[in-house]
């Protein structure tokens, strides 16, 4: 049962390294204002998607500082797996976790 339990807690852990966190193509903006033109105020990004653009906050969609990727329905960097957690892999990370803690 040991040795079951430890495989696969492997097993989700390199599934959850190597699947793709959900990265989402984007198209980022400078905006200037009217006191300095030459200094951008703010940065704005927004996710590219079927050639329409979207606010991040329809895919719930933020930017990782690890990865410098967009990633949707992010969660977080996790140091464990070296990986972002996101749509695409937060159900193996939370089967990874569950059998690691059993």
């Amino acid at each position: 049962l040991l040795a079951f339990n430890t495989a696969t807690t492997l097993g989700l852990l390199f599934i959850t390294m190597l699947t793709e966190p959900g990265i989402l193509r984007t198209v980022t903006y400078e905006e200037y204002g009217d006191e300095n033109p030459d200094v951008p105020v703010r940065i704005v990004s927004h996710v590219l998607l079927d050639g329409r653009e979207y606010e991040l906050a329809q895919f719930r969609a933020k930017f990782s500082r690890f990865t410098e990727n967009c990633i949707e329905n992010f969660d977080h960097y996790c140091p464990w797996v070296g990986n972002a957690v996101g749509k695409r892999n937060y159900r193996y990370f939370v089967l990874f976790l569950t059998s690691s803690l059993t």
